[in-house]
């Protein structure tokens, strides 16, 4: 099920050219995403997520995903080290400090936009 909603949710979407300029420029970024596939909201916004990132030419190397059980836990001791509670988290690091992190759909329930702003956030390089 997992495999034929990532196609689904990743051909409908197409990410808006202001995500992808933002995201084009930020050398030092770097995402951990923390999912499951067991999880609805992580099904929708994973390959949009990937969408972007493969639309704006973000390197895959500066990208890890975690998968999680239903108990949040994963791969070592990671999502716990890093208080994930819910699913999908993504936390934005920069110089290895944490920029912030989008939990879910966000504060709004446009998790793009609250995206780009925690990456516009960080000083240009």
């Amino acid at each position: 099920m997992f495999y034929a909603a990532f196609f689904i949710y990743f051909f409908i979407y197409f990410a808006p050219s202001f995500y992808l300029r933002n995201l084009s420029n930020k050398d030092k970024i770097y995402f951990l995403f923390f999912g499951g596939t067991w999880c609805e909201d992580t099904q929708f916004i994973l390959p949009k997520f990937y969408q972007i990132q493969e639309a704006s030419g973000f390197p895959d190397n500066r990208i890890t995903v975690f998968a999680l059980d239903r108990k949040k836990n994963g791969t070592g001791n990671i999502a716990h080290a890093l208080n994930i509670t819910r699913t999908p988290t993504i936390v934005v690091l920069k110089g290895g400090k944490e920029l912030g992190r989008l939990v879910e759909y966000g504060k709004s329930g446009h998790w793009d936009t609250e995206l780009a702003g925690i990456i516009n956030q960080s000083p240009a390089l």
